[in-house]
């Protein structure tokens, strides 16, 4: 009977830092103190958002970004879900608004990769991501 109670603990606590990691982002900011440049650049680094949704159409992830004022933003990939199936739409609205408040750079992360090499079928979906 113990085994099961704590199995069950632990289960709601998996569950419960799924939903926080899938519907929470975090801000970090860093300072570049290696480099005596005149213009200072505020950079933002998006990375691992798997098509996920923070709010309404992203609306609280691009508020966050807008609030930031960056002159660039830069994504390490894994914007999208490797699989053929996984709608893209959502990625891309981001990606679109994200362009309207600066200029907007990605690399592909593993999951982009897998569907660029992956068959014709990943590779139009990544095609029409690209694009």
């Amino acid at each position: 009977m113990r085994i099961i109670l704590i199995a069950a603990v632990a289960a709601v606590f998996m569950i419960l830092e799924i939903y926080r990691e899938t519907h929470t982002f975090k801000v970090t900011r860093y300072t570049d103190k290696l480099k005596k440049s005149t213009a200072e650049k505020k950079v933002i680094f998006i990375s691992d958002l798997h098509n996920c949704t923070y709010g309404k159409d992203n609306e609280k992830l691009l508020k966050a970004v807008r609030d930031e004022s960056p002159d660039l933003i830069l994504s390490s990939g894994d914007i999208l879900i490797g699989n053929s199936k996984a709608p893209t739409e959502t990625a891309e609205r981001f990606l679109t608004e994200a362009c309207k408040i600066a200029p907007v750079y990605c690399a592909n992360g593993n999951h982009e990769q897998r569907l660029k090499e992956g068959n014709a079928q990943c590779s139009a979906v990544y095609a029409d991501y690209k694009e």
